[in-house]
């Protein structure tokens, strides 16, 4: 099973479960596990767990890494009990980003969330890491780059509309599936490589938009 197929099959479950409005994308599902496949992704944080869609998808993945997310909502900290009972090994879940250990570092740093946290994010990045935010969250891009002056960033679009998955909502059946921004904070020439690649593709998807 391709990358692509396996996100697909996680958003089409998690589509029926409570609390689906908000789950991150079919194809932002599809970015991350191509930058784990990419890149020596060993440690991931993810801000705003919600209900656990993309922890799912990630270490049903690859159940080796290690993963630490937070989540203060009592709903979804439920709902990522029970979605993730069939994970035992390799989850941390906690509140907030404060009840990180200081000397704590982490490959991938993904934003779902409207998490309050970002301005400390720098402290929590290894060398060469990534931060992943999912969607269009312009304010939360804008501070990332003030952050990192140094980084290369790329907003990764859609290249096909919403599935009409039965929990999807009707509305959007003829929408541009959303992505998300990737950010390399300080890159290597490998991430480098995968900017101007993204890039080029972005033009291309957009392009693809405009005529239909």
């Amino acid at each position: 099973m391709d990358l692509q197929e396996f996100a697909s099959k996680k958003y089409e479950l998690y589509c029926h479960k409570e609390g689906s409005e908000l789950i991150a994308s079919e194809f932002a599902l599809y970015i991350i596990l191509q930058l784990i496949s990419s890149f020596n992704t060993k440690k991931i944080l993810e801000l705003g767990v919600g209900i656990g869609t993309i922890a799912d998808t990630v270490l049903s993945f690859e159940g080796q890494l290690n993963y630490t997310g937070t989540e203060a909502n009592d709903f979804c900290r439920k709902a990522i009990a029970h979605n993730l009972a069939h994970i035992k090994d390799n989850f941390t879940l906690l509140y907030d980003i404060d009840e990180i250990g200081e000397h704590e570092l982490f490959d991938l740093i993904i934003v779902d969330g409207t998490d309050n946290s970002l301005s400390i994010v720098k402290q929590y990045i290894s060398k060469n890491g990534i931060v992943f935010i999912e969607g269009d969250r312009s304010s939360q891009v804008a501070i990332i780059k003030n952050i990192f002056p140094k980084q290369l960033s790329v907003f990764i679009p859609g290249d096909f509309k919403f599935r009409q998955y039965g929990g999807t909502d009707q509305a959007t059946w003829d929408r541009w599936v959303g992505g998300g921004t990737v950010f390399f904070v300080y890159p290597t020439l490998s991430q480098r490589l995968f900017w101007i690649r993204q890039k080029l593709r972005a033009r291309s998807v957009f392009s693809k938009r405009k005529e239909n």
